[in-house]
């Protein structure tokens, strides 16, 4: 990883003033072993799109040259909200945090391979954030957010069948306007109009009185 951008330290900033700040670092297994290089984390991508209803997985691993268990905490940071945890790892034991997340998030591998990415089952809308990761192990070292991983998830939504009234008085020689509008729908839907030929319609003249000549 490169060096922090403006929204990590953003974030770390304001990681830092809600949550007790911890040593935080991340080891990675490699295929033919352990990896030497220090603690860092690393994500497989910066930008996660699902759609919601589906699970979305954040993906995330760490390098360390330490073989004791890490410290792991995923953090979500939302622009309605501050910064909080959803997910821990410490002392061997796996801690989901109380929040709208509770029973769909979870850790996607066992966290002792380095994998520490995770899942989040039936995604809605307001899961749309950026999370971080941070990864600490005590007898490893680590440069400046080294051990601290971004990803952004944003959740489609597929929009609901459109309302569509007209406005207006419909004769000869009158305006009228048409709209249409959905519920929701994530990005904003758009509409296209196309005319189609009319309806053609036949008229009968009212049938006439007949009289039976007597």
């Amino acid at each position: 990883m490169g060096r922090v951008s403006n929204n990590q330290r953003g974030f770390v900033e304001k990681w830092h003033l809600g949550v007790e700040s911890r040593p935080i670092f991340f080891p990675l297994r490699l295929r033919a072993g352990v990896s030497s290089a220090m603690l860092e984390v690393n994500v497989g991508t910066s930008s996660v799109f699902s759609v919601e209803g589906q699970q979305a997985v954040l993906p995330a691993w760490y390098t360390s040259r330490s073989q004791k268990q890490p410290y792991v905490t995923w953090m979500l940071d939302k622009e309605d909200a501050k910064p909080f945890q959803i997910l821990t790892y410490l002392d061997g034991k796996v801690k989901v945090e109380e929040s709208e997340l509770k029973p769909r998030v979870g850790f996607l591998y066992p966290i002792l391979t380095h994998n520490i990415s995770v899942f989040i089952n039936a995604t809605r809308e307001r899961d749309s954030g950026q999370y971080m990761c941070t990864v600490n192990v005590v007898d490893d070292v680590t440069s400046t957010g080294k051990n601290i991983g971004v990803i952004n998830l944003t959740v489609l939504v597929p929009p609901a069948t459109p309302a569509c009234q007209l406005h207006g008085n419909p004769t000869v020689g009158a305006n009228v306007t048409l709209s249409c509008s959905s519920e929701k729908g994530k990005p904003s839907p758009a509409y296209q109009w196309q005319r189609t030929a009319p309806t053609l319609q036949v008229f009968f003249p009212p049938a006439q009185g007949t009289s039976n000549p007597t």
